[in-house]
């Protein structure tokens, strides 16, 4: 259960790198998924450089063409292998890696399986006492 930082990025030249080493600094982000929007600076440059410091955890694609955010983060979902998607942003400052362990607390795993097993003994029981089932049963032996 894996989670994929997806990354929008439109002319984010001078916070895109603080940004990245903070997602790969997280051993909470399995995978970073960027997509540079049509930038007419050098941000594209910068990711790229920081692609090779990091090879096999970050993904690159760009788009000729500005499609917005909601396009870039269309985009970037074609190309995910993890469960859990992590929006970011890319001018972000002063982000992090504490703030990725918050956000994705509730998504902690051990606390996943356990409010999922809390759910389906609650249902259990819940399903033996039901109305329906006492409705069922004779009033007299």
């Amino acid at each position: 259960m894996g989670t994929t930082a997806i990354v929008p990025v439109f002319n984010e030249e001078r916070t895109i790198k603080n940004l990245l080493s903070t997602l790969d600094n997280s051993v909470l982000i399995e995978e970073i998924v960027v997509v540079d929007d049509g930038s007419t600076d050098s941000s594209l440059e910068k990711i790229k450089g920081f692609e090779r410091e990091i090879l096999g955890k970050l993904e690159v694609i760009f788009q000729r063409k500005n499609l917005g955010k909601a396009g870039a983060v269309r985009t970037a979902t074609k190309h995910l292998k993890t469960d859990i998607l992590f929006f970011c942003a890319g001018d972000l400052i002063n982000f992090k890696k504490e703030h990725i362990k918050q956000i994705l607390k509730p998504f902690n795993y051990d606390d996943f399986v356990k409010s999922l097993l809390k759910g389906h003994f609650e249902a259990q029981s819940a399903e033996t006492i039901s109305s329906d089932n006492i409705s069922q049963k004779p009033l007299t032996s």
